[in-house]
């Protein structure tokens, strides 16, 4: 019953969406062939932004299990879980791009030192060194361009 006043009004209706407990049986019932295909994404995925598939695989588990995203009734598992993964890739880039993670330096696939302490900034004034750089990157190219 809404009383007058109450600009709640009434609680959402979620029967269009999944539990978290029919995500979780989706998940325990998957195929090896949409394993597979999730695997797969999760590569893909994992060029665009550095992070380990299965990392990207078990963080998109982990949202949809958490709540934290919610899957609409009739969209298939393998779907859901590649959007999931996208979103979260989106949100890693654009920290980065924020400066908002570290940089590291890989030799052979181990960091070797952290971009901030070697240019001794904090990670913002790291977010200004990649702008400064992005800057001179496009004025140096237009300059080709003219020429």
């Amino acid at each position: 019953m809404q009383v007058e006043g109450d600009e709640r009004g009434p609680p959402p209706d979620d029967s269009d969406r999944l539990s978290v407990a029919e995500i979780h049986d989706s998940i325990n019932a998957i195929s090896d062939a949409d394993m597979a295909r999730l695997v797969s994404a999760a590569q893909g995925f994992s060029r665009l932004c550095g992070i380990d598939p299965e990392d990207l695989l078990q963080e998109a588990f982990t949202r949809a299990l958490e709540g934290r995203r919610t899957c609409e009734r009739g969209t298939a598992l393998v779907p859901f879980i590649c959007g999931v993964m996208k979103s979260f890739v989106s949100q890693e880039n654009e920290a980065r791009k924020d400066g908002f993670r570290p940089t590291v330096i890989l030799r052979k696939g181990e960091p070797i030192v952290e971009l901030q302490d070697l240019l001794g900034v904090d990670e913002k004034g790291l977010a200004a060194v990649r702008k400064r750089l992005r800057r001179l990157l496009q004025e140096a190219r237009a300059s080709e361009f003219a020429s």
